[in-house]
């Protein structure tokens, strides 16, 4: 399926998630979860998992921005009127 890529992503981090509603298009592994079990899984933290889990996503957040940034400017991919 088209959605593979994301699952290698996920994969090939130890702790990482794959968050989906379409759980049977994926294997069933631990990590493929759905919204509602990142929920669970959220809420079992402690404020300090917490904190370097939400510090560590923003900075992967960052990086995918500027990734995205860099290729639309490089593919000049903008918004024009006409």
């Amino acid at each position: 399926p088209k959605d593979v890529v994301f699952y290698e992503v996920a994969m090939s981090k130890d702790d990482s998630y794959l968050v989906t509603g379409n759980t049977k298009h994926f294997p069933a592994v631990r990590r493929v979860v759905t919204p509602n079990e990142m929920l669970e899984i959220l809420n079992s933290l402690d404020n300090e998992q917490l904190s370097i889990l939400t510090f560590r996503y923003l900075g992967a957040l960052l990086r995918a921005t500027t990734i995205l940034l860099i290729f639309l400017s490089k593919n000049q991919c903008f918004l024009r009127d006409k």
